[in-house]
């Protein structure tokens, strides 16, 4: 902490509130006059009696963190299935441990960037970001209203991510840091962030925030595949839910979303083919989606070539 007559070490300017009034978190350095470390920050240097205080060139604090998001969007292990790709991200994590700075803004950037790339090159597929932090960016851009506007930023955008955010806390932190998060989760469209007790079975909740948003990201429209030749034939379309268990259903296909039974839900067109309309787009009535939703190992298939079944079919 720069200022006052007290040595603090510190990652943010808060941790300095203690040394006086105004004081600042500077960055460790070395004298170029007479060697010794030092710190220099705001017009301010901290143990060099004489001479200029320098970037501290060499060492384990040096280069330790970027703020570069493109450092941030090259993953470890590759987007892919689980469970094959669970050995991966076991190997990936084997050996290292977190060491508390929090560069938010560069790392949700680049892992935004990272799900717009594979968003790109699988149309089909819904892609979102999930970030799990403990709500306090220590480095590069630490203004919280910022991190929220990169969130806010990929939804808008085309692709459009949505941000999930996963808060993980001791209890003495949650008000601050449950404010933090839900800011960025819900510019991110994501509603409020899902929050992590570690006083608490920490592995446990952070399973289930996992399959919360596994579940909540689920899409309920899907694109209707083009058939390997000529036209569509949209009376020969079926929509089969496949449930974690492996119990598979016909979701029954209604009209439009004014037909969508309240409890048994169905599927519609985008565009009603009756009217002369060309669909592209296979949506879900809300009853169903909340279905599929609830299940995150299920799977929805769109069928050609088999007589459409709808609540009147014989």
């Amino acid at each position: 902490c720069v200022g006052g007559n007290t040595v603090v070490n510190c990652v943010a300017d808060n941790d300095c509130n203690g040394v006086g009034a105004g004081v600042k978190c500077g960055s460790l350095g070395e004298c170029l006059i007479g060697g010794g470390l030092c710190v220099t920050g705001g017009g301010n240097t901290i143990g060099c009696l004489i001479g200029p205080c320098a970037t501290y060139t060499s060492g384990y604090c040096n280069g330790r963190d970027s703020c570069t998001a493109t450092d941030y969007s090259a993953p470890n292990v590759n987007i892919a299935p689980l469970p094959g790709v669970a050995s991966a991200i076991t190997g990936a994590f084997a050996g290292k441990t977190p060491e508390g700075l929090t560069p938010t803004s560069a790392a949700l950037q680049g892992a935004i960037d990272r799900a717009k790339t594979y968003a790109n090159a699988n149309p089909g597929h819904t892609v979102v970001a999930v970030l799990a932090t403990d709500g306090f960016p220590t480095e590069c851009d630490t203004n919280i209203a910022n991190i929220a506007a990169i969130a806010s930023a990929a939804r808008a955008g085309t692709p459009s991510i949505k941000t999930f955010v996963i808060g993980v806390f001791a209890p003495a932190d949650a008000t601050q840091a449950t404010a933090n998060l839900n800011q960025i989760s819900n510019a991110g469209g994501t509603g409020n962030a899902f929050i992590i007790n570690t006083s608490q079975n920490v592995a446990q909740q952070f399973l289930a925030a996992l399959n919360a948003i596994r579940g909540s990201a689920l899409p309920c429209t899907y694109s209707l595949p083009a058939p390997e030749a000529g036209t569509p034939d949209y009376g020969k379309v079926n929509v089969q839910f496949t449930k974690g268990n492996g119990q598979k259903s016909t979701i029954l296909y209604v009209k439009n979303a004014a037909a969508c039974d309240p409890t048994n839900g169905g599927w519609y067109y985008d565009v009603d083919p009756s009217t002369g309309g060309t669909p592209t787009k296979i949506n879900l009535c809300p009853a169903t989606c909340t279905a599929v939703k609830a299940d995150p190992q299920g799977k929805v298939d769109v069928l050609q070539g088999c007589k459409t079944i709808t609540p009147t079919t014989k």
